[in-house]
């Protein structure tokens, strides 16, 4: 049975260089994967990775147990991808949700994207999304986490996270229905 995230941190804070391994393999792919939607460049995956695994290696005392270990470890991940972006001066397109988009859908995102059979499809259109799109895409599909936990890590309102997430679906429908 392996040992749950609440365990392995404690046996980090204690300094156990196995549960720091352990901790690290079950969650690098993860957050490569959604940093990549942001970063994009290997190595800077690489090194957002790191100085993250090294926050929880050496302030891995901090973490109060208000969310999961998973949503603190994404957040921190969030928070360090948007550092290194600033640090390279490089800026992802920042506009705010445009209030005069027309957000209501009757659609099953789920249905067009089966419809269209063509997984090449999808991943044009998700990567046509905006930045802040495609992150509330990626968490609530591919790391399964409930809107409530996409707030936590993004540091938004749950609100905000329905409407990005009503807009990225009106978007995806709108260019599946192109493909």
């Amino acid at each position: 049975m392996s040992d749950s995230d609440e365990l392995l941190l404690a046996a980090i804070v204690k300094g156990d260089q196995q549960a720091m391994e352990r901790f690290y393999r079950r969650h690098a792919g993860a957050l490569s994967a959604f940093l990549q939607r942001t970063l994009h460049n290997p190595a800077d995956i690489a090194e957002v990775i790191n100085t993250v695994m090294l926050e929880v290696w050496h302030k891995g005392a901090s973490f109060q147990g208000e969310a999961r270990v998973r949503t603190w470890l994404f957040s921190m991940a969030r928070f360090k991808a948007i550092d290194a972006l600033r640090a390279k001066r490089r800026h992802e397109d920042q506009e705010d949700i445009s209030l005069h988009e027309d957000l209501s859908c009757d659609c099953d995102l789920f249905a067009a994207a089966s419809a269209s059979q063509d997984a090449a499809s999808v991943r044009t259109c998700v990567d046509a999304l905006k930045a802040k799109l495609k992150e509330v895409v990626w968490l609530a599909f591919f790391e399964e986490m409930p809107y409530t936990e996409i707030a936590e890590v993004m540091q938004i309102p749950t609100g905000t996270v329905k409407t990005r997430m009503m807009q990225a679906k009106n978007l995806l429908m709108r260019c599946l229905a192109n493909q």
